[in-house]
């Protein structure tokens, strides 16, 4: 059983980095886009401004970014390709699919049901639990629903994909095309029953939001802690869009204008040239990125091998008996105190690179 699971777990790893090798390679490109069309270093390097480097640095930004904002097309594709065992692209054209399909089941389930939210001039679909996916309202699922669908459209396909059936109208659905029928009934009831499983899910969420904002410095923690915790599953925006964008963050009233959600606060005082409020606190999200990196740090510090020419007791104390007295690490270097070596042959575990520190 533990065999099994561990096999399942590798599988599923693996099909994760299938779509997210290239993360990494869109994320520099994205950076070059991002440095070609920034205000500030474009003030600072006038040849920036020229409308040729301009146009490049936003066609980069953009094409970039519409792939880091539909990842979860990326997973539903990527999943699929990896786990089928043999004509892989057929896996991914029926993953695409079925992704489309899912889509505009849940949109037409909620527009059928009256359920479809309308968006927010200043917001938009913010807070609804519905975001446009491709021009397609539906349920907010983030990558969760591509990921899920991935992995039953891999699993579905290699068990499918060789059916074969007898007769002349029968035998159209044999093979590829029975994997793809299959996929088109479990999208349509997935996309059906997202609109109804996923809102408790989201209801959830938005208690926690409310604890948070009660706790005090606890609940603070809490928010920083889920909002990164959240990000594979896409669902961290559930966390952070209820104080970054709504009344529970901060609200500020300028004459006859109220501006509430501390994103929108943070920017409008930035504009006026106010002192930032107490309500920025929920914008520090960024911060909490640097404490991963000093964990790596830590990493390295306490938990790397030491070099080998490190001196350890264990490598020096097989040998200390047959040193001089007046022998220890910090003797310098010199014909005088060759004695002071302790070579290989006195102490195995020492190496030969050690004699070099003598």
């Amino acid at each position: 059983m533990k065999e099994k699971v561990m096999n399942g777990l590798e599988k599923f790893s693996k099909a994760m980095l299938s779509p997210l090798s290239y993360i990494s390679a869109a994320g520099l490109i994205l950076v070059l886009g991002a440095l070609l069309t920034s205000t500030s270093l474009s003030a600072m390097i006038p040849v920036l401004q020229w409308t040729p480097i301009k146009l490049l640095g936003q066609l980069i930004y953009n094409c970039i970014m519409v792939i880091i904002n539909n990842l979860s097309l990326m997973f539903c594709v990527g999943i699929a390709a990896a786990l089928a065992k043999k004509n892989k692209q057929q896996a991914a054209i029926i993953g695409l699919m079925s992704y489309f399909m899912y889509l505009t089941a849940g949109n037409v389930t909620l527009t059928q049901l009256g359920m479809l939210a309308e968006a927010d001039p200043m917001v938009g679909l913010y807070g609804t639990g519905q975001s446009t996916v491709f021009g397609i309202q539906t349920v907010d699922m983030g990558v969760f629903g591509g990921i899920l669908l991935g992995l039953v459209c891999g699993w579905v396909y290699n068990r499918t994909c060789e059916k074969q059936f007898k007769g002349i109208i029968t035998q159209i659905y044999s093979g590829n095309r029975w994997s793809f029928t299959c996929m088109v009934v479990f999208s349509i009831l997935f996309g059906f029953g997202s609109c109804f499983f996923w809102p408790p899910v989201q209801n959830v969420i938005s208690a926690l939001t409310d604890l948070i904002a009660t706790s005090g410095n606890f609940g603070l923690f809490l928010y920083g802690f889920l909002e990164r915790f959240l990000i594979p599953t896409g669902l961290h925006h559930l966390i952070y869009t209820p104080f970054q964008f709504s009344a529970l963050g901060n609200s500020l009233t300028v004459g006859d204008a109220t501006y509430t959600g501390s994103y929108i606060v943070m920017m409008m005082e930035y504009s006026m040239g106010l002192p930032f409020s107490d309500g920025i606190v929920w914008m520090y999200t960024g911060f909490t990125k640097t404490f991963g990196y000093f964990g790596i740090v830590a990493a390295f510090i306490f938990c790397a091998r030491p070099p080998l020419w490190l001196p350890s007791p264990s490598r020096w104390t097989s040998c200390s008996a047959s040193l001089p007295p007046s022998c220890g690490w910090h003797t310098p270097a010199s014909p005088v105190c060759l004695s002071c070596c302790c070579t290989p042959s006195m102490s195995p575990a020492l190496p030969p690179t050690s004699l070099a520190r003598c």
